[in-house]
């Protein structure tokens, strides 16, 4: 078990008395806390609230106020990871704040040296796009992970140039959750309603539909507010005009997801009392003020009864739900549940895995911190356990390749593994306040991973280079490392991709080695990795040539200057040109830092 406890600052609308936003804390660090068990990692949840004494008194972890400026920048500088977690943070139609809050914190979080995760949010809407499309679209592009709880969010983030591999659409959190078991109240209607419209004309219409659905039916209701002090305004106004019950006031979240669970049927406006009712297998009639209503109900394919706009659908929208028998209507939606619960868990999935590899990020691509000896004791579990890891040996010219094509820095996303080769990765990771442990060569990794498959009788597969240089590799390697099993020794240059698998699948080797251009070998990789079935994958550029001897590798005094690109450089002149980009790599991160230029279409 990791000794270490990492700090994770969870930053939201938290301690302002409202259901849904207190119970996504809530799933966020049941998440959080089950993932942490299941990884052995230790953890340090701290939460930025309006209100520290409610966080603490609720949800028992430590809290800052978000107006205490200087235990805010402390509680970044101390984190390992900063949650923006749960709800429609990055919106402006309530108020321009939302947005200039959330986003000016992303921004400190990042210059903190925090890796940022955008944990299952709801995005827009942002009518003022001119203004705020571009910053959220580089803070994104900057994150460790982009989890948004609908595909419209996604939608939108990709309209302001967001990579759309780099946006992952989740489920609310709150869809984790689970409801106690407790008495059920026979035929009783929820209702959980907000005051929307400037004119109340909303509340008073949909109080006299429910009335008169009251009548029809013969059956109770239950008010049930879900944010203080607002919604029990609301509920007391109806309850004095129809006799109806309100709910008690209570502080947990977990309180009222029971109490959503105990009605039989539930008329909901705000988003989680929709929620709740799925959680609880509770058949709910939706209304919908905003689209966020809607994208919940359609991924559960229940038809949006209304609008706060006109309510007339409201009425047969209830009578149709209270005639459907509960088991029926929990049968028609319980694969689409299932999928919600364990989309829900994905972001701290994400967040807990980062701090069990230990990663910093830079332009979006998580680079491992750990020495070589941890690098090699992961990619040994790989083959222990046959996990297929593909290992990117990264440089600054692979980095400044992917900003200027989308699709090659998405696989560098994407891959399992992504090692500080070069030392200008070193030095931007220092830079960008997330420093790694320092260089860990791609030649020294194929090297270690050589003389374990020699150990333990491993099968090695060699990809790359002329059929010479590969073949003279080889040979080498068998040399150098007694017992050494190759069995598989190829030309890179090649074109018939099907004849290349079928002959690494008939050889089934541990570990491949594929040493190819600089922009195809990771590619390739990446594009078959499912069909090539290996636990581990590793692009190794130049190495067949310094493994037959064709070229040398710097002495350890030029490797301790952190010369080596120049001697490499010396043997092979006509590396210039490819050369050029690390100034270039340099001024860009000192002038603007990881920020990733939008893709030109």
């Amino acid at each position: 078990m990791n000794e270490h406890v990492q700090t994770i600052a969870i930053v939201g609308y938290y301690g302002y008395a409202n259901s849904g936003d207190e119970a996504v804390l809530h799933a966020i660090l049941t998440a959080l806390a089950d993932e942490a068990q299941r990884l052995d990692v230790r953890i340090r949840p701290v939460v930025v609230s309006g209100d520290v004494g409610h966080t603490t008194r609720v949800h028992g972890i430590e809290a800052v106020g978000r107006g205490d400026v200087r235990a805010v920048w402390s509680l970044l500088r101390d984190a390992r990871v900063c949650i923006f977690g749960g709800g429609s943070l990055l919106q402006d139609v309530t108020s321009m704040r939302s947005m200039v809050y959330y986003m000016s914190m992303m921004e400190l979080a990042h210059r903190a040296g925090a890796l940022v995760v955008w944990y299952a949010q709801g995005i827009g809407p942002i009518r003022r796009s001119w203004l705020f499309g571009r910053w959220v679209r580089s803070m994104a592009e900057r994150s460790l992970a982009v989890f948004v709880r609908d595909d419209a969010s996604h939608d939108l983030l990709v309209r302001f140039g967001v990579d759309a591999g780099h946006v992952r659409v989740c489920a609310d959190p709150v869809c984790g959750c689970t409801a106690g078991v407790g008495h059920v109240f026979p035929a009783t209607l929820g209702v959980a309603i907000r005051a929307w419209r400037a004119d109340g004309a909303d509340v008073q219409e949909i109080g006299r539909t429910v009335a008169q659905w009251q009548r029809r039916t013969g059956n109770d209701v239950v008010l049930l507010p879900f944010h203080e002090p607002e919604d029990r305004h609301t509920a007391h106004i109806l309850a004095h005009a129809y006799g109806w019950t309100v709910h008690a006031p209570t502080e947990h979240p977990q309180h009222m997801i029971d109490a959503v669970a105990q009605c039989t049927w539930v008329l909901g406006m705000r988003l989680h009392a929709l929620i709740y009712a799925a959680v609880g297998g509770v058949p709910f009639v939706a209304v919908s003020y905003d689209p966020k209503i809607e994208q919940f109900a359609a991924r559960l394919a229940v038809p949006i009864a209304c609008t706060t706009e006109d309510v007339s659908g409201l009425l047969p929208a209830l009578s149709t739900c209270t005639n459907t028998p509960r088991s029926a209507w929990n049968a028609a939606r319980s694969t689409h549940m299932d999928s919600l619960r364990v989309q829900a868990r994905m972001p701290a999935q994400k967040v807990v895995r980062a701090l069990h590899d230990d990663v910093s990020v830079l332009f979006g691509v998580a680079v491992s911190r750990k020495s070589m000896t941890g690098i090699a004791r992961v990619l040994f579990e790989a083959i222990r356990t046959k996990r297929a890891t593909h290992v990117v040996t990264l440089n600054p010219i692979m980095l400044m390749h992917g900003l200027r094509d989308r699709a090659y820095l998405r696989m560098l996303r994407q891959a399992e593994l992504v090692v500080a080769d070069g030392i200008g990765v070193v030095w931007a990771a220092w830079w960008r306040g997330q420093p790694v442990r320092g260089r860990v060569t791609g030649y020294d990794v194929v090297q270690e991973l050589l003389q374990e498959a020699a150990k333990h009788g491993w099968r090695v597969y060699m990809l790359g280079a002329s059929q010479d240089v590969v073949e003279e590799a080889a040979r080498r390697m068998q040399q150098m490392h007694r017992g050494l099993c190759i069995v598989g020794c190829e030309t890179g240059y090649f074109e018939d991709d099907e004849a290349v698998l079928a002959r690494i699948a008939q050889a089934q080797p541990h570990i491949l080695l594929v040493g190819r251009s600089l922009a195809t070998q990771d590619r390739w990789i990446a594009q078959h990795r499912a069909r090539l079935d290996v636990p581990v994958m590793i692009g190794c550029g130049g190495s067949f040539d310094v493994m037959a001897g064709r070229l040398h590798r710097a002495p350890q005094w030029v490797q301790r200057m952190h010369m080596e690109w120049l001697y490499r450089l010396m043997q092979q002149p006509r590396r210039l040109g490819r050369m050029m980009a690390l100034p270039r790599f340099v001024v860009r991160m000192l002038i603007w830092g990881d920020r990733v230029p939008r893709q030109r279409l």
